[in-house]
């Protein structure tokens, strides 16, 4: 053998090994990058059942928004339909008591507290 096939030989090894150790440091990288990945995905993935709880929370509370919205819609209607009917009461039961004050001035009072309880009561028809 020849010193220049040894010093190919000897330059082909060392070429060889230093390639060989450099594709173990790239595997081992590799590997943690991966590992990494797997941290990551396992992450997102528990983000992602978080989300999704807070999305049914959300979607929840504007179901119950919505219907607490048209509960205090109905209620404004009752109080407002409830004061028309009890001041209709009011005249209805001013104006027979009114009436009364002419005949007899002392049954007038109690006319009038009658009448207003027949007004309210017939409102309740209107």
């Amino acid at each position: 053998m020849s010193l220049r096939q040894k010093y190919q030989e000897q330059f082909f090894r060392k070429d060889f090994i230093y390639k060989r150790e450099k594709i173990k440091e790239i595997e081992q990288e590799s590997a943690e990058v991966f590992s990494l990945f797997e941290d990551i995905i396992a992450e997102v993935k528990a983000q992602e059942k978080q989300l999704s709880t807070i999305e049914e929370n959300i979607e929840e509370s504007i179901s119950t928004i919505k219907e607490t919205s048209q509960e205090i819609a109905q209620v404004e209607e009752q109080k407002h339909t409830t004061l028309y009917k009890k001041i209709i009461g009011v005249v209805i039961g001013g104006g027979i008591g009114s009436i009364v004050v002419l005949y007899n001035p002392y049954v007038a009072i109690g006319t009038i507290v009658g009448g207003t309880i027949a007004g309210s009561l017939l409102s309740k028809w209107f």
